[in-house]
């Protein structure tokens, strides 16, 4: 019996589960657990899964030129009456922003944003809104956000609220969705795309377009969901390295910059603190000695001429 993890999607072999995985479970208690959403594949899931479920229905005020925003992460399987009316809000959004995914015999749309299964032909379980709302709880723009795994998140569709358009609250809540992955450790966020609007997303928004063999490989990896007609983007959100920490690593043979203020000249190959300052008179120069050291070799040349003379 196959069985797919409920957070990143991966078929999974009951028995290899068993012998693998985590202790023994029997195949009917795997079907339950799969059934109510709660079947993860190994523990990196599971981890993942709580860590969402952490951030679920916090409300994170942010200030937007002259006025406050809200965050919200929220679940469209959650039966409470007030997630229940953004969620409400949130199918009008999109409604408004697709209509040609509108079909009398299917309502995708619905059917993500209330991350439910579709009788087994399309499960949209494990998908969350990502709102921004205002004080008089209006939803201004919304994401339809799918966290694989700890390498790719999946922003399926984003649409902002018709009559809050231009006012910057879509690059807001992208900011927010990319900061909060980015806590989590995603590495690699993936967005469908107009065409038309590609440029934008590229330039501005930091995202570039995949090449097939990138999007073969993807594809292959996570069964990303797609839509005819868009094009699919990625973003890194894998942390660069700090290049302040970076310049500060000791070099071979190049002294730090306090030393080179003492002798440009001294013979090192490793970084000397200031106390090594104490021990000049012992290191190898290959230039002219500084003042202190003048007035030291004079006074040891006159000892020693003194010496002679007393011979």
């Amino acid at each position: 019996m196959i069985i797919f993890c409920n957070q990143c999607e991966r078929p999974c072999h009951v028995k290899c589960y068993n012998s693998g995985f985590q202790e023994n479970n029997e195949p009917l208690n795997v079907l339950r657990e799969y059934m109510q959403c709660h079947f993860f594949c190994c523990k990196k899931c599971q981890l993942l899964r709580a860590s969402l479920h952490q951030e679920l229905n916090k409300r994170e005020k942010i200030r937007h030129k002259r006025s406050n925003v809200c965050w919200h992460l929220l679940s469209g399987m959650n039966p409470r009456r007030d997630v229940q009316q953004f969620i409400d809000q949130v199918i009008g959004i999109f409604k408004v922003a697709f209509p040609e995914t509108a079909d009398p015999e299917s309502d995708i749309i619905r059917d993500m944003v209330i991350a439910t299964d579709v009788g087994g032909k399309n499960d949209f379980r494990g998908m969350y809104c990502a709102v921004l709302t205002t004080s008089s709880k209006l939803v201004v723009s919304a994401a339809i956000l799918k966290v694989r795994t700890e390498e790719v998140a999946e922003l399926v569709l984003v649409a902002t609220h018709n009559e809050c358009r231009k006012k910057g609250y879509f690059r807001l809540l992208l900011r927010q969705i990319e900061s909060h992955l980015t806590a989590l450790n995603v590495q690699l966020l993936t967005a469908h795309v107009d065409p038309e609007m590609v440029p934008i997303w590229s330039k501005k928004l930091g995202f570039t377009i995949l090449s097939d063999q990138e999007k073969s490989s993807l594809l292959e990896a996570h069964p990303l969901v797609m839509f005819e007609g868009l094009t699919l983007m990625q973003k890194s959100l894998a942390i660069k390295p700090d290049l302040e920490v970076l310049s500060n690593q000791v070099t071979m043979g190049e002294p730090s910059a306090p030393d080179l203020k003492i002798s440009s000249n001294q013979v090192t190959m490793r970084e000397r603190s200031a106390p090594d300052l104490n021990v000049l008179s012992n290191q190898v120069t290959m230039g002219e000695p500084s003042a202190g050291l003048c007035s030291v070799y004079v006074t040891a040349y006159a000892l020693v001429s003194e010496c002679f003379r007393c011979l």
